[in-house]
């Protein structure tokens, strides 16, 4: 399943408390990585409240990020990215930035304000 492996203080690979899952379907594995964004980088629903915006435009370049490498139309993904470069971590591993770009989605949801069409 997609969930979350906890580790007991710092002894999990790259040092967190969490441990990226890899395996399960799409769903499992955008659920546990939106887990993860909320308690391992303190990004929860009152954080991402009135970004939601922005959260839309970082998981459209994660999906742009990986067009270019799969068609060779090359769009600058940074085009699409709200934030500081040091917070665009893209990797070489697709299902990874997919599910990363699902969880950012998964944010915009939660954030958009609900009487908002």
């Amino acid at each position: 399943m997609g969930k979350l492996t906890h580790h007991a203080g710092d002894d999990c690979p790259g040092g967190h408390g969490f441990s990226i899952v890899r395996t399960g379907s799409g769903a499992q594995l955008i659920a546990a990585e939106r887990e993860r964004q909320v308690v391992e980088e303190g990004y929860t629903a009152e954080h991402d409240a009135g970004h939601a915006e922005e959260l839309i435009l970082a998981a459209a370049a994660y999906i742009v990020n990986l067009t270019n490498s799969s068609d060779g139309v090359i769009v600058d993904p940074h085009e699409f990215w709200p934030w500081a470069g040091r917070f665009w971590k893209p990797t070489e591993d697709v299902r990874r930035d997919l599910v990363k770009a699902g969880a950012l989605i998964a944010a915009a949801i939660d954030a958009w304000p609900e009487d908002r069409p």
